[in-house]
């Protein structure tokens, strides 16, 4: 319990490549190696704090992840989590995949997969675009309960995948939507996600359009929670008819809906929330932003709890008007209305992971971490370590939750949501030996015919 409360939780942070190495992460994951270090007693409980959550960045992480599976016995049963975002050579596009099977074989709890690996589609134009989950990897995805592929995937291989999920609960997906008769057709079979409780959507200007095909050929019976990450500031009347489409087929049973742009932007969005919500008959919680341009003022008979985040240029007249239009009059169940900071990290679902009925005292819950202040309170969900420019160009740090009033004049710094991680802490996570060098390793040189051995190679001499 001491060790769990030193390493903060995962939805506190993530490992993406921006943040540099002193990223929360970054020190999360040195804090579970020096647990790891202390001595044998540690050890076995340390060791099954680093290994429960893998992420991958550097494609030769994947065959020293396998070469410490394949030495170590046991470990693998410690691994619940496995996160793939790195870019695949097209030399090591065959290993990768047999790599990657040999690892879901090793670690039978992995119930949690999180895919974006990338590969070149044009070596001349350096395109760049997601791969799709391997084949022979199917059989392993039938034990998965979350899966989140939110870098944009061609529903072939999307859909093929879903398919042999048969346990999940919580779905991720960026669908790529191209006009090829292969994808049409993919998208077109039936899909039934049985178990399915949570669906979270990219939707952009290409992809909305198969929401009415999804609303048509998918069952999902106990879907209760969707989240819709806006991408199309585009967006017009055809785009709320498809979103209308998909609301009107799984709306039935929803008791959660979150929308908002997926990053904090000053545009603007056309969407009609409230041609969406009027299909959600015991919709309880609603989340919103006030970047979404509502054609509709919102009303519901049965929402209880609105969530509403703060804007980055402040109280501007979006704000205002689609903060004082969410009264008891509008929505006569309401009991509490709450602000979500704007800086927070839009990776994690913060309503969803901190509702608003949870057991709190007058003070709230702190998550205070290194690199990590975020309080969550009666009010809303805060992150406190960020700084915010005033009107009068005066920096003022938040120190508390405060009131709407109080805490919305301001231009926020970018969200949280990307880190880097330590050579070390990647090389030492993944393989038995490691180095305890901090500086980032080199990428993996582009060869063909890449084998085992000549991958641990080249990742032994960028690792330097």
């Amino acid at each position: 319990m001491i060790f769990l409360r030193a390493i903060p939780p995962t939805f506190l942070i993530d490992s993406s490549l921006t943040a540099g190495l002193d990223s929360p992460w970054c020190e999360a994951l040195r804090m579970k190696k020096s647990i790891v270090e202390v001595c044998k007693a540690w050890w076995q409980v340390g060791v099954e704090l680093l290994y429960q959550e893998i992420s991958i960045r550097r494609v030769g992480q994947i065959s020293a992840l396998r070469r410490t599976l394949d030495a170590t016995k046991g470990i693998g049963d410690l691994i619940k989590s496995i996160e793939v975002f790195c870019f695949i050579p097209s030399g090591y596009l065959l290993l990768f995949e047999v790599d990657l099977v040999r690892i879901f074989e090793l670690g039978p709890r992995i119930t949690r997969f999180i895919f974006g690996a990338h590969a070149s589609v044009s070596t001349a134009e350096h395109v760049l675009s997601c791969i799709g989950l391997p084949s022979s990897l199917h059989e392993a995805c039938s034990n998965l309960t979350d899966l989140q592929c939110n870098s944009p995937m061609d529903s072939v291989h999307l859909v093929s995948a879903l398919l042999v999920c048969v346990n999940l609960r919580s779905l991720w997906i960026c669908i790529s939507s191209k006009d090829s008769p292969d994808e049409v057709m993919a998208i077109r079979r039936p899909v039934c996600l049985a178990r399915l409780q949570t669906l979270r959507l990219m939707i952009d200007s290409t992809n909305e359009r198969v929401l009415p095909t999804i609303a048509l050929h998918w069952l999902m019976p106990t879907l209760h929670n969707v989240v819709i990450d806006e991408l199309n500031s585009i967006a017009d009347f055809t785009s709320s008819n498809y979103r209308e489409d998909f609301f009107t087929a799984f709306g039935a049973c929803l008791r959660y809906l979150h929308i908002r742009p997926y990053r904090g932007t000053a545009n603007t969005y056309h969407i009609d929330v409230q041609s969406c919500i009027k299909h959600c008959p015991v919709l309880e919680h609603l989340a919103i932003c006030p970047s979404l341009r509502l054609l509709t003022p919102l009303s519901h008979l049965t929402v209880k709890w609105i969530d509403l985040w703060t804007s980055p240029r402040g109280d501007d007249e979006n704000y205002i008007e689609l903060r004082e239009s969410l009264s008891h009059k509008a929505f006569p169940s309401l009991i509490g209305l709450r602000e979500l900071d704007h800086g927070l990290s839009v990776m994690t679902d913060w309503p969803l992971i901190l509702p608003p009925d949870s057991e709190l005292d007058v003070d709230g819950v702190e998550y205070r971490f290194p690199g990590v202040y975020v309080k969550h309170t009666a009010r809303g969900i805060f992150k406190m370590d960020l700084i915010y420019y005033g009107e009068n160009g005066k920096q003022s740090e938040i120190s508390d939750g405060g009131s709407f009033d109080d805490r919305c004049s301001a231009i926020a710094s970018d969200s949280d949501s990307s880190y880097i991680p330590s050579d070390s802490a990647s090389d030492e996570c993944y393989s038995s030996g490691g180095s305890d060098a901090d500086d980032l390793e080199q990428e993996e040189e582009m060869v063909d015919d890449v084998d085992h051995d000549m991958a641990l190679t080249i990742f032994a001499q960028t690792h330097g």
